[in-house]
């Protein structure tokens, strides 16, 4: 079964989706331990108008979601010297705690957080509309997660 994504994310349609063994490979060719990520199966999705992209929502279907993101927020935060991320900051949604980080090789937002068995992690390159993302985001996989 295929991991669900919205149509539009905060008014951008959906560019490009990526899922089964080739989203596995591009999600585990971004880390630094690519087996640390037990994940069963992942989609990529791009966002944005023509072929500028405003969101970039990465996703991995995992038992442990929750534990992964927890672990993935010390982590950077612990290498954040050696990461282009800042310490990732806490911020609630309902009941849903997601995260905050800074890319400091290009000003993008980074945030993630978990759903059900899934890890979720958007970069945003559109901050106007970033919150409305991050509220849509959180509503569709808590009702689909």
């Amino acid at each position: 079964m295929s991991i669900p994504v919205p149509d539009r994310l905060a008014g951008y349609p959906l560019l490009r989706l990526v899922s089964g063994d080739e989203a596995l490979r591009m999600v585990k060719g971004i880390h630094w331990e690519p087996g640390a990520i037990p994940a069963s199966g992942a989609a990529v999705a791009l966002y944005g108008i023509n072929d500028k992209v405003a969101y970039r929502l990465w996703i991995v279907e995992v038992s442990n979601a929750c534990l992964a993101v927890e672990s993935m927020a010390k982590k950077i935060a612990e290498y954040s010297n050696q990461l282009p991320y800042t310490p990732p900051q806490p911020h609630n949604y309902g009941s849903v705690t997601f995260y905050i980080t800074l890319d400091r090789r290009n000003g993008s937002y980074h945030i993630f957080w978990c759903e059900g068995s899934y890890a979720l992690w958007l970069e945003a390159y559109d901050t106007s509309t970033l919150m409305k993302a991050v509220e849509q985001l959180i509503e569709f996989y808590g009702s689909h997660g």
